[in-house]
């Protein structure tokens, strides 16, 4: 989204100018002419579009530091469905966090393809260590994993995709209990989901896809579900959902709504296993969508995605993970071997897709052009990477990288003990001022479990303004990574937007002042990662300032808000009804 909204005359002119850009590659005279578009107009524009919001804020708890983070094993173990692991239960299941209760605190919620999810309420007091309350809700098989107010009530729905199935919704009802309802209009095979408003009406509206080699190996077995798949938005109505398909049959493992082409509307990014050329979407002011191609290079086996503002400049990056050896020594290679000769050997010169993790970065502040930088900032080689998530884990005020990584398949890794390869995930440090965006792997915070892992989510547990890292494994104990890093203060925020069909502001983007430190920006998402389900929680490291922060509010629907808040506290930021 650009700094300020643009005008709608003006945001239609860019939109056709970008489309024209990915379509035809005009190249760099049409992203001036986009810039030029950007007059004094936009400034007046935007300042007829503010809105009023209230604030209300509490500290953050006071926690000791260590300077590493506290791992916890958690009640819950994912499992694959027979007695052996093998190709796709070894692709795990998912996780979401977010305050189902009202309480202000972060619960978690796991997925385990064999079993009913597994929700943990949080329970910790202001300043102790992070403590739960275990339960199990009456749902299984479970792969993404979505906390998000379908209705507008006001509580959060857990959502789910279903091994063999479609999409399942446990509502909300208050006191911690749940209720099966199905989801009307929503029909078709999904593996991976995300939510938005992609129409702009208000209404959450979601776009599914679905990975059809593990389709059709249940379907062999007896699977009930049979529509086909593909790519699907499903429209928000009154009573239920309509369809529209937008791509016949998937492998997709990854779904991120983001802002492609900087105008301020959230394109459609699939991210396809199997050398399939990931796909971007975008939507036109006459409905239609149609295909940008705005990356000249991509995975090869996109596994996740995740969007975040590396370089503290507004404008976010897009980080696709993929399955490449972090080293090159004999014994990495031979239990690597099966992968390399079905996958490494289909790279050929000029190929547009590696197997190798991708760090899209935009080459101008605004527009439409990309590039691949994954290599040049030290993130290309993971190991077998599943989740990719930004987060600033040390509250420096840059955004650090965690993967998640790790495999387990008795029929690929049969010369392996167990079929297992063993890898330890990896957390990357931002270089920050000294190289924005560029990174660093930095085992030292002991986040580098050889758990195998799968799903992860990054959050506040414990309210003390530090993100905990949360990894939903297979075939050993969740885990949480308290974090107890020494670093900076950091500003958590709640948007709220009442009397809405999207009380929790989903899609709406926050861009903070930090003198020193730019201009960071953070985005709500209902879905991310890898089977994913985010808070709509925003977290914002400041380093050491204890100045107040000035906070830029973009609401889904263009209008902005300007509010300010202390360093070390949480903030709930209520938009005003109506506009001024």
């Amino acid at each position: 989204m650009p700094q300020n909204p643009v005008p709608h005359h003006l945001l239609r002119r860019r939109r056709d100018l970008v489309r024209s850009t990915l379509l035809a590659g005009a190249g760099i005279a049409v992203v001036l002419t986009i810039l030029a578009a950007r007059t004094d107009a936009t400034t007046a524009a935007a300042a007829e579009e503010r809105v009023d919001a209230t604030v209300s804020t509490q500290p953050h708890a006071v926690a000791p530091c260590t300077g590493t983070f506290m791992r916890h094993e958690l009640p819950h173990v994912s499992r694959a469905r027979g007695a052996r692991t093998v190709l796709f239960d070894s692709n795990g299941a998912g996780l979401a966090v977010a305050d189902l209760d009202g309480d202000g605190r972060l619960d978690v919620v796991l997925g385990d393809l064999a079993g009913p999810l597994t929700v943990l309420w949080n329970e910790t007091t202001a300043g102790g260590p992070w403590t739960y309350e275990a339960a199990v809700l009456p749902l299984r098989g479970a792969q993404a994993i979505v906390a998000v107010d379908v209705d507008g009530s006001g509580r959060l729905d857990l959502v789910t995709t279903q091994r063999g199935g479609g999409v399942a919704r446990l509502r909300n009802l208050g006191d911690r209990t749940f209720a099966f309802e199905p989801i009307p209009g929503i029909r078709v095979p999904a593996y991976a989901m995300a939510w938005g408003d992609l129409d702009g009406d208000g209404r959450l509206d979601v776009v599914v896809a679905s990975y059809d080699v593990e389709r059709e190996r249940e379907q062999r077995g007896g699977a009930l579900l049979g529509a086909p798949g593909g790519v699907v938005v499903f429209y928000a109505r009154d009573g239920g959902f309509e369809s529209h398909r937008l791509r016949e049959g998937a492998q997709a493992l990854a779904l991120l709504l983001f802002d492609v082409t900087d105008d301020g509307r959230q394109e459609i990014v699939v991210g396809h296993d199997f050398h399939i050329q990931d796909d971007v979407f975008a939507r036109g002011d006459d409905g239609a969508w149609s295909r940008l191609s705005p990356f000249a290079r991509t995975s090869a086996n996109t596994m996740s995605l995740d969007g975040g503002d590396v370089a503290n400049t507004g404008r976010e990056a897009l980080f696709a993970t993929d399955m490449k050896p972090v080293r090159r020594d004999p014994a990495t290679l031979a239990a690597w071997m099966p992968l390399m000769q079905k996958t490494y050997e289909r790279d050929a010169w000029g190929d547009g897709q590696r197997a190798e993790n991708a760090l899209h970065v935009a080459a101008l502040p605004h527009g439409a052009r990309w590039s691949e930088v994954a290599t040049a900032r030290r993130v290309d080689a993971s190991g077998w990477s599943w989740a990719g998530r930004f987060g600033d884990l040390d509250n420096d005020g840059w955004l650090d990288l965690y993967v998640a990584t790790g495999m387990i398949a008795e029929d690929l890794f049969a010369h392996l003990p167990d079929g297992e390869l063993i890898e330890p995930n990896v957390v990357y440090r931002n270089r920050g001022a000294r190289a924005p965006g560029h990174f660093t792997a930095h085992p030292g915070w002991g986040g580098d479990t050889l758990a195998s892992s799968r799903s992860v989510v990054l959050a506040d547990l414990s309210g003390d303004g530090r993100l905990d890292v949360v990894v939903n494994t297979l075939d050993t104990p969740a885990l949480v990574f308290e974090n107890r890093i020494c670093g900076g203060q950091a500003v958590t925020l709640d948007l709220r937007w009442p009397g809405t069909a999207n009380p929790f502001a989903v899609g709406a983007r926050v861009v903070a002042e930090l003198p020193g430190l730019g201009r960071p920006s953070r985005t709500v998402r209902a879905g991310a990662g890898y089977l994913s389900g985010d808070p709509p929680r925003l977290h914002v490291g400041v380093g050491s300032t204890d100045a107040p922060v000035a906070f830029t509010v973009f609401w889904p629907d263009g209008a902005r808000s300007e509010v300010t808040v202390l360093p070390g506290t949480h903030a709930v930021v209520t938009r005003s009804e109506n506009r001024p």
